[in-house]
């Protein structure tokens, strides 16, 4: 435990002195609002950026057509006065606001929307599933990868016909459908003509699949257009009543392209496949439309914000000046909030947060958040190659979802929620957390729930999830369950966890709590099922590339509804996705997740998600461990920083009375 309350003066007067100085030696004007975020930036592109404290922070750089209101968190009018919708509900068209400036004069037009859009499919990010539902998006994005890629991959065909094809889904989804409806004969019978057939289905889909030339995709097919200078016209394939919230959300923003010309690299001269360095989304070269401007960035130190004088709205903006303060120590946190050199302690490692809650601070802010904290599996047939040299191991035993299972049902989650994160978390059960945020949605009952047919609401989730038996007794998704995790594994080829390789689970050390948390797993699934499991902690962005790149085995990560809509959740784990980190790819899934968007019924639609989200909750690509709960620290003369369960913060609205 971090016992933070009693660090000795002489020591925080040290430490104090150390934090005043600039990384140039200079010493940094007292902003009108400081603040430290959920960890450092890892990028403020946002084609790549994914984490928490990435967005937190553009929402006070950028803006986009709508943003969150800054009490309810509805979409509200922003850099759109407001929009016409089709009578088929397909076609969206925003008016955009005539003072709308960037930070260098530049009008915000709608070119800079198409621009920013267009960035999203040519070099696709991690956000770039959500504008497939933009006609003719994922065509030309798909087109447009095959395209780039076609040398490539005829050179990779060119050299082994067979390693190439074999290693497409394609070829993967053909050969499954074909033993599908050809079961191959049981042992001892004469297979000779089903073998012979197998190898000419084979040599067919090789022989198909072969890459063939493509044409540069026309971007004039995707559904976006700037009519004029201030109107931009969306075109979906299917109505889609959540479009204020995705808008409202940073990848959907505008860039200037202008600003970011001089750092445009092309990549291949033959195809004209390009990318942009870094510097254009740091000072001084960055060009943002927000309430404020981000004009010093100290690295792992600070990051400076100053109002912006060319945003429309500045009359309405609270504070002058905002300053991120950059420290992953949870001491230096801690010490830096209690000495009131900073205003806002964004989030509160899980020690402190419980020690402080047990002293009933009444500046510890908290509410239950709409995030779940999970781990995820690699699913892959074949371990990654890093991973399959370190054990010695080439075949994937958490692809045999009868190993992912027992693993998850031998996990005791309210063991982690009362001795590690301490925090009133609800142990979890299912993926999207129960917390109120979506209306009307509900749980199927798992599959060891036996007699109930209704579904679980979010107030009988919650129930369940505080009662006695909460992880263990009937309620939606897996149970916790020993004796079935045994019979699983045994099922699968390891009784009493014989035969069974030891993974690594890799877990980021700029998070203590994971730390403690990866420690409780290997102890449980070694004494419940005798699974050894090798402990192996990265730096925050080694562990997030490792993850991001599927190159790991086993890892304990996290994810935060992006805007109220129960798809923010499904479309992560899409075949399409690029955050799918677990490379868990369900045809069934797929389709559930595909009629959903088409389906005009409300109802309908979240059942269809329901059903989807219910695969995820049994076939257990990823374990909900627990639903976070958002802590804070901010004083009583702190304003705009109110805990909100999917923790956005709209700075243009805080403010500090001192």
């Amino acid at each position: 435990m971090l016992r933070l309350l009693t660090i000795p003066l002489a020591l925080l007067l040290m430490l104090l002195a150390a934090m005043k100085l600039s990384g140039g030696g200079g010493v940094v004007k007292r902003a009108d609002f400081s603040f430290i975020n959920r960890g450092d930036i890892y990028t403020l592109d946002l084609n790549q950026m994914s984490y928490m404290q990435d967005f937190r922070l553009t929402y006070g750089i950028r803006e986009g057509l709508y943003g969150p209101d800054p009490v309810t968190l509805r979409p509200v009018a922003a850099g759109a006065e407001r929009h016409d919708l089709s009578d088929d509900k397909k076609v969206w068209t925003f008016h955009l606001r005539r003072a709308a400036k960037w930070s260098n004069g530049d009008p915000v037009t709608a070119r800079d929307y198409v621009f920013s859009w267009r960035r999203m499919l040519e070099e696709p990010g991690e956000y770039t599933y959500l504008f497939f539902y933009v006609q003719g998006a994922k065509r030309y994005h798909d087109d447009l990868l095959a395209y780039y890629t076609y040398d490539d991959r005829a050179a990779e065909y060119a050299k082994d016909p067979a390693k190439h094809v074999k290693g497409l889904d394609a070829y993967a989804d053909a050969v499954a459908e074909w033993e599908k409806a050809n079961p191959k004969p049981p042992a001892g019978a004469d297979g000779a003509a089903w073998d012979r057939a197998r190898k000419a289905l084979d040599a067919d889909l090789i022989a198909r699949h072969k890459p063939q030339p493509v044409a540069r995709p026309e971007f004039a097919d995707v559904g976006v257009r700037a009519v004029d200078d201030h109107t931009f016209r969306v075109t979906l394939i299917n109505p889609v009543p959540y479009v204020p919230e995705l808008v409202a959300f940073p990848p959907f923003y505008p860039r200037n392209e202008r600003s970011m010309e001089p750092f445009k690299e092309v990549q291949n001269p033959k195809t004209g496949q390009y990318t942009y360095r870094n510097e254009y989304t740091r000072p001084p070269h960055v060009v943002t439309n927000g309430p404020f401007n981000l004009t010093r960035w100290d690295f792992k130190r600070r990051l400076i914000l100053e109002r912006s004088e060319t945003y429309w709205d500045r009359a309405n903006v609270k504070s002058q000046s905002l300053e991120m303060v950059v420290t992953d120590n949870p001491l230096s946190q801690f010490t830096l909030y209690e000495s009131g050199q900073v205003d806002w302690q964004s989030d509160v490692e899980g020690d402190l947060a419980a020690e402080l809650r047990a002293q009933g601070r009444a500046d510890l802010r908290s509410s239950p958040a709409f995030g779940t904290a999970f781990l995820t599996f690699i699913c892959t047939p074949d371990l990654p190659d890093s991973v399959a040299r370190a054990t010695g191991v080439k075949k994937n035993p958490l692809a045999d979802v009868r190993v992912r299972q027992a693993l998850a049902m031998a996990i005791d989650k309210q063991f982690i929620v009362e001795g590690v994160t301490r925090m009133g978390e609800l142990p979890a059960r299912t993926y999207v957390p129960p917390d109120g945020t979506l209306a009307g949605y509900t749980w199927p009952p798992g599959p060891y729930d036996r007699g109930r047919t209704e579904p679980y609401t979010d107030a009988q989730v919650r129930e369940r999830l505080l009662s006695q038996e909460n992880v263990s007794g009937p309620g939606p998704g897996l149970p916790y369950d020993v004796r079935r995790a045994k019979q699983l594994l045994a099922e699968a080829g390891y009784p009493d966890g014989k035969g069974f390789p030891a993974l690594p689970i890799i877990y980021g050390t700029n998070s203590p709590a994971r730390q403690k948390i990866v420690q409780v797993l290997k102890n449980q699934w070694k004494e419940r099922l005798n699974v050894d499991v090798n402990i192996q902690g990265l730096e925050g962005k080694n562990f997030r590339d490792k993850v991001s790149n599927k190159d790991y085995a086993i890892a304990p990560v996290a994810w935060y509804g992006d805007y109220p809509d129960a798809s923010t959740f499904t479309d992560k784990y899409l075949s399409s996705s690029k955050q799918n980190d677990a490379a868990w790819y369900n045809k069934t899934y797929d389709d559930l997740c595909a009629r959903a968007t088409k389906e005009p019924d409300a109802e309908k639609r979240l059942a269809l998600l329901r059903q989807a989200e219910h695969m995820l909750n049994t076939e257990v690509p990823i374990v909900p461990i627990y639903h976070y709960v958002n802590v804070s620290l901010s004083r009583d003369n702190v304003r705009g920083v109110n805990p909100n369960p999917r923790n956005v913060t709209v700075f243009k609205s805080v403010s500090v009375e001192r």
